[in-house]
C-alpha cells in the first residue's frame, strides 16, 4: 500500500472517521464533491498531488515529519515504478528488434 494512503488511513481509525466524515471536513461546505473525488482518488492511490496531501495531513493532524516520511517513501515507490516500466519497455523493444533480425 502506498505509505502516505497507510498514514492517512492510520489516522483515519485513530479519530473514527471514515470516507464521508472525512470528506466533509475536507470541504468545509465549499464544493463538497471536489473533496469526495480527491480523497476518492487518493484512497484508491489514483492520484497523489502535494497541495492535497498537505491538506489532509492539516485536517487530520498528522505531525509534519510523518507526512515528510511517507512522502518521500511515495516518491521512491514511484520512482521505481517509473524505472521498472522504463526496464521493461526497453527488454520489449529489444526483442521486438530481435524478432526483426531473426535473432
Amino acid at each position: 500500500m502506498n505509505p502516505l494512503v497507510a498514514l492517512v488511513r492510520q489516522h483515519m481509525d485513530r479519530q473514527g472517521l471514515d470516507r464521508k466524515k472525512l470528506g466533509h471536513r475536507l470541504s468545509s461546505g465549499k464544493n463538497p464533491t471536489k473533496a469526495f473525488r480527491r480523497l476518492d482518488e487518493f484512497l484508491a492511490d489514483r492520484a497523489i498531488h502535494a497541495s492535497f496531501v498537505e491538506r489532509l495531513g492539516e485536517t487530520l493532524q498528522v505531525p509534519s515529519e510523518q507526512l515528510e516520511v511517507a512522502w518521500e517513501a511515495h516518491t521512491a515507490t514511484e520512482e521505481m515504478r517509473k524505472l521498472r516500466a522504463a526496464q521493461e519497455a526497453a527488454e520489449e523493444a529489444l526483442h521486438q528488434t530481435q524478432q526483426i533480425n531473426g535473432g
